[in-house]
């Protein structure tokens, strides 16, 4: 990612990432963005979506990009966010949203995206303990520790959300029509 945008229009910035926990890693990006001018677009590849869905919170952060991110059993998309961020609060008042799926392996003209249409909620009960266990099993498969219960309910710092898919499609090239896709 970082070298098919580094030279064009964009500043782009990649901070190492300390890998000592979402807490901690997210606390270094946040500070790393404080010493930045906004607006500022995170990027985050596999666990560092976690990290830059906790860092996001910032009121300079515009926009939050997930890549290779894991999704539920359902076919939707999980992740814990702070509830007083923007992205949180933006969905609790408007639960649809629009996410933009694209393969940063290739080279941008020859590359396709998947646009994702879907609708937000925020997990509780017996289907936020399903989701913190899925969640933690890629956390432990990434070497990292699991997320509890505990950290997205109650008093915690975090909630867990669900996106579920309400449709998919991908763009036609030459004139921009939409093309349905079954997930």
């Amino acid at each position: 990612m970082f070298d098919h945008l580094d030279g064009d229009e964009y500043t782009v910035l990649a901070p190492p990432s300390p890998l000592r926990g979402v807490a901690a890693d997210a606390a270094y990006t946040a500070a790393v963005i404080d010493q930045l001018e906004g607006p500022v677009v995170l990027v985050g590849h596999s666990y560092s979506g976690c990290v830059i869905t906790v860092a996001g919170v910032s009121d300079k952060v515009a926009g939050l990009v997930y890549v290779a991110g894991f999704a539920p059993d359902d076919g939707g998309f999980l992740w814990i966010s702070r509830p007083d961020s923007r992205h949180s609060r933006n969905l609790a008042e408007r639960q649809e949203l629009a996410l933009v799926i694209f393969d940063s392996t290739a080279r941008p003209a020859e590359r396709q995206a998947l646009y994702v249409e879907a609708v937000a909620e925020q997990l509780d009960g017996e289907r936020c303990d399903a989701a913190v266990a899925r969640f933690s099993e890629h956390s432990v498969a990434d070497d990292l520790a699991p997320l509890s219960v505990d950290a997205v309910t109650g008093s915690g710092p975090f909630r867990m959300y669900h996106a579920a898919v309400t449709a998919a499609f991908m763009l036609e090239d030459e004139r921009d029509f939409r093309i349905p896709v079954g997930l």
